[in-house]
């Protein structure tokens, strides 16, 4: 995995972005913390089935930018920010929701997958993964099978032995933490910098591995990275930070 650096990256013009079939709509956003604007006049779109790279400078705002489009924080400003759940629906503005209904998107539709994965780290594997489907009152049978579906499909070395989280090697642990946000098939997942505590050899193949699941299921992605290459390879379109704005490169 080769990391390619944004310092001296040039800007690029700013262009409208049009999806047919959007997820997640923003325009005019404003992200930061406290009265500190970070973000300004942000506009994307994130289209449905489909990988959204955010790439930049570290400080730029990647994570903000993540953590508010993923409810995680709230904007200091927006015009548009809507959520379109399936094709077929009306946008929910998410700007003026509720606190309790920010927590029912989160715990329902979005997953998260962060470069430090939490466990639950005196579980296994198996009960970490399962843990999205057991509190929303998912069959075990069910349950069962989804989570030997993921086993297998995030080509984890060991077998499931039943052994504490906190025995895995980093690489493991972080494969127990996106079969964990996989489990409950959400509808976006928001990754920041997920393989960026790994090792080359590592990352590229839970890198490989996250990418293909997604795509196999149609989840819609949106990731946070340096990696320049691992944007280019596998996700579908490119927003750039510049300074405080957000520019569509791809």
């Amino acid at each position: 995995m080769s990391i390619s650096t944004l310092d001296d990256a040039p800007a690029v013009a700013k262009t409208k972005i049009v999806h047919p079939d959007p997820v997640l709509i923003a325009e005019g956003l404003s992200v930061g913390y406290g009265k500190t604007v970070i973000l300004k006049d942000v506009s994307i779109a994130v289209p449905r089935g489909q990988m959204t790279a955010i790439v930049g400078v570290t400080g730029g705002g990647k994570s903000t930018l993540l953590q508010t489009l993923g409810l995680l924080a709230r904007p200091l400003a927006s015009g548009r920010f809507d959520y379109i759940a399936a094709p077929d629906s009306s946008p929910l503005p998410l700007a003026t929701l509720r606190q309790g209904q920010r927590n029912h998107l989160i715990r329902s539709d979005f997953a998260y997958v962060f470069q430090r994965v939490e466990l639950v780290n005196h579980w296994d594997a198996r009960s970490n993964i399962s843990l999205p489907l057991l509190s929303r009152g998912v069959p075990q049978p069910v349950i069962d099978e989804t989570v030997r579906e993921l086993w297998d499909c995030m080509h984890f070395i060991r077998p499931m032995d039943g052994r504490p989280v906190a025995q895995l090697s980093g690489g493991e642990r972080q494969r127990v933490g996106i079969a964990r946000a996989l489990a409950a098939q959400p509808t976006v997942v928001f990754a920041d910098e997920p393989f960026g505590s790994l090792d080359p050899h590592t990352a590229n193949d839970v890198m490989e591995h996250f990418f293909r699941v997604l795509g196999e299921r149609a989840i819609t992605g949106v990731l946070v990275t340096h990696d320049l290459e691992a944007a280019w390879n596998h996700c579908q379109q490119e927003y750039q930070i510049h300074e405080t704005s957000l520019e569509r490169t791809r």
